[in-house]
């Protein structure tokens, strides 16, 4: 599920509420049948002295780094992910893990899968679409690398995607419409060279939904081009 939030959003608080939120009513969220095209790519979060970065890739291999800010500790894992979408209710992302340097396993054989109820949050903050993905344990066969790190095998990691075109091709400005018309209402004067965050998989016509200074609107596709 996407949905777009604005005002400044503190990590900590924003786990605890989501994670109530979704103890007290999971079914509230609708499945997300993008979801398996977003996970794929790197998600991190810094939690209680404890940086983590969860790497998914296209290919389905799966590797998770975590290391405290004091340095006493840094340890790897690595393993497979996949998704399950599930229309509905709570899709479900399973990360097996099969390889780990933690000092704690040495020796040992190192196999540990957990199931996890998926979802994906998303807002626009200072011009960047901050992207949350919550993971809520279901199961784990052995002791969870985030419950190791963190406390808890329930985690929200992130992912920030920064302004990715700029206007080109006009004298002064281009306008910001509300609506993908050149008739509909002007929210804002984009001026030449200025960055925004652009979807161009949310192409209407001529226009491309845009965000400029945390407003969302249309500009036309011929004064967009890409930041190198």
């Amino acid at each position: 599920m996407k949905g777009r939030l604005t005002g400044t959003v503190r990590s900590v608080l924003f786990l605890c509420v989501l994670l109530a939120a979704l103890a007290c009513a999971a079914t509230a969220f609708a499945a997300d049948p993008e979801m398996e095209t977003l996970l794929p790519g790197r998600w991190s979060e810094e939690y209680e002295g404890v940086e983590t970065v969860l790497a998914l890739g296209e290919d389905g291999v799966m590797s998770l780094s975590c290391r405290s800010t004091d340095g006493s500790f840094a340890w790897t894992c690595g393993g497979t992910w996949s998704f399950t979408f599930v229309p509905d209710y709570s899709d479900h992302l399973t990360l097996h893990f099969t390889l780990t340097n933690n000092p704690a396993y040495e020796g040992t054989e190192y196999d540990v899968e957990c199931l996890y109820e998926a979802y994906t949050e998303s807002w626009v903050e200072n011009d960047t679409e901050q992207i949350a993905l919550i993971l809520t344990a279901v199961s784990c066969s052995g002791v969870c690398p985030f419950e190791e790190a963190f406390g808890s095998a329930d985690v929200v990691l992130y992912r920030r995607l920064g302004p990715n075109m700029r206007i080109a091709n006009c004298k002064e400005w281009v306008a910001l419409r509300e609506k993908p018309s050149k008739s509909a209402t002007r929210l804002a004067k984009v001026p030449l060279g200025a960055p925004v965050l652009a979807y161009p998989e949310s192409r209407s016509g001529d226009f491309i939904l845009c965000v400029y200074h945390d407003q969302y609107g249309y500009i036309l596709a011929q004064y967009l081009e890409p930041i190198e």
